[in-house]
């Protein structure tokens, strides 16, 4: 019989073959089981409770369980089930996870993102959903009125300075607004902040300072965590040079500054940051400092298959309207310049 150290999903202690075979834990969290049958979750929670081997996968049992309500809740708003990929997503979402989503245009980022936002403002959250455009915060703000069934309070920059902040809401606005606003947005204390374009938001590194005290990270943390890129970049630089002595000492400040991070971040009041991109280039110091604050880094391309098929045809303009009549669920129409604005 296997024995695997460290395997454990709950303790993280040593588990045998044929309880991970049968999707168990080990032996001290769940002792005296026939290992005969495969057994539930809710049977596996019960254990657990009764036990008090209160591990992480009793989080794990409260994310799944979540995720097959926000699942329902997704089909419910607007009429289709999650996609594998939007549920891998949903799952670290629920898990209150700051991630970058990086995909292509066209597999469903944007829809989970808004009907999430809807979700944490249904439980009471504060959502801040930010675009590069005023065009875009418009047809953001238009498909959340059109999936909003629950009055939710939505605003846009049109309509926030005289809105009710103190509760739950959404509100999309751009860059631009932010960076004029900053005085009406650094009042905020947000649940979830999403950014749409983050390529863009780096272009004014006090914004990205302003969304992270907005989810409850402070000045002295934010120092921290530029304290600590600035010391990797000259560790690099010291080892590349051979400099042993400076290397130790900067060791021991890397050391003692995340520690000063750790402790400065109140984790079980942190908001969350979702992004969404299509490229995932994210560059600079920025970039770096939210790996230090929230653990992720935009940087890494992932591609994902699409279902598409190019095909090639001569349409009058009748049949053009004809065929986008029969395409259901959305359509994009490109238009040379030369034909004008308004064709």
């Amino acid at each position: 019989m296997l024995v695997y150290s460290g395997l454990c999903p709950n303790c993280g202690g040593e588990i045998d073959e044929f309880r991970m075979k049968l999707g168990l834990l080990c032996k001290d969290c769940i002792p005296n089981i026939d290992l005969i049958t495969s057994y539930s979750r809710s049977f596996i929670r019960e254990q657990l409770l009764n036990s008090q081997r209160l591990g992480k996968y009793l989080n794990f049992l409260d994310v799944e369980e979540e995720l097959e309500e926000f699942d329902e809740f997704f089909s419910n708003v607007c009429g289709k089930k999650l996609w594998s990929i939007q549920r891998s997503w949903a799952r670290r979402m629920l898990a209150n996870e700051s991630f970058a989503l990086i995909a292509p245009t066209g597999v469903g980022k944007t829809t989970l993102l808004l009907i999430y936002s809807l979700y944490r403002a249904v439980n009471g959250g504060r959502v801040l959903y930010i675009v590069p455009t005023r065009e875009l915060m418009n047809h953001i703000y238009r498909l959340l009125s059109s999936f909003n069934s629950f009055n939710i309070k939505l605003y846009n920059s049109d309509n926030i300075k005289s809105g009710d902040l103190t509760s739950s809401f959404i509100t999309v606005l751009t860059h631009n607004f932010i960076h004029r606003n900053k005085d009406l947005i650094s009042n905020l204390r947000l649940n979830l902040v999403v950014v749409d374009d983050f390529d863009a938001l780096l272009k004014t590194s006090s914004i990205v300072d302003l969304i992270l005290k907005c989810i409850g990270v402070s000045d002295e943390s934010i120092s921290y965590a530029k304290k600590l890129v600035s010391i990797k970049s000259e560790l690099v630089f010291a080892k590349y040079s051979g400099n042993e002595e400076l290397v130790s000492k900067l060791k021991d400040e890397l050391y003692q500054n995340t520690l000063n991070l750790v402790k400065s971040i109140d984790y079980s009041r942190l908001g969350q940051l979702l992004i969404a991109s299509a490229t995932g280039r994210g560059r600079g110091e920025r970039v770096k400092i939210l790996r230090e604050l929230l653990g992720f880094e935009v940087g890494a391309i992932s591609d994902y298959l699409r279902n598409l098929v190019e095909v090639y045809d001569v349409f009058s303009e009748e049949r053009l309207k004809e065929v986008l009549n029969n395409l259901v669920g959305g359509t994009l129409v490109f238009v040379s310049k030369d034909l004008g604005l308004n064709y």
